[in-house]
């Protein structure tokens, strides 16, 4: 999700809505090399698409 913070473009949350917190020190590590934001949200799109799939198939992400 789109944050309009600039430190914290983007969130990716679970189905809950709370912050997947590995996913949240990932995009700032992605910012800290200066990586745009946009390079955030593709990560961020493929994760959020992969749990998908982990979810549909019924495989823990652990």
């Amino acid at each position: 999700m789109e944050t309009g913070d600039r430190y914290e473009p983007y969130r990716l949350v679970d189905a809950d809505g709370a912050a997947v917190a590995s996913a949240a020190v990932f995009f700032q590590e992605l910012l800290a090399a200066g990586k745009a934001a946009e390079t955030v949200r593709s990560y961020g799109m493929d994760l959020l698409w992969w749990w998908r799939f982990l979810n549909a198939v019924e495989v823990p992400w652990d």
